[in-house]
């Protein structure tokens, strides 16, 4: 799976609880929570979870879902790319 452009603005436009939020840097702390979480080695299931209490099902598995199916050598460029195709909008 490559991080391209198209499926960042996927993710943008799919998850209501993104959509809700006008600010990108509030959506940037939800997106980092995933990314850092993932760098760190921590579990799909618990990550999941925790993003769920706070941002509900939908967003959280589709968030999770993306990120830990990103290649290992493109995590890095996640954050900087969503940044980017939100404040594009």
């Amino acid at each position: 799976m490559r991080l391209t452009l198209a499926t960042l603005i996927a993710l943008i436009f799919a998850a209501p609880a993104f959509a809700q939020v006008a600010d990108c840097d509030a959506q940037m702390v939800v997106v980092s929570k995933a990314v850092d979480a993932r760098e760190a080695g921590v579990g799909k299931v618990k990550i999941r979870r925790e993003l769920r209490a706070e941002y509900g099902k939908t967003a959280a598995d589709m968030l999770v879902e993306f990120v830990y199916g990103v290649p290992e050598d493109q995590i890095a460029g996640i954050k900087d790319a969503y940044l980017a195709t939100c404040k594009a909008q």
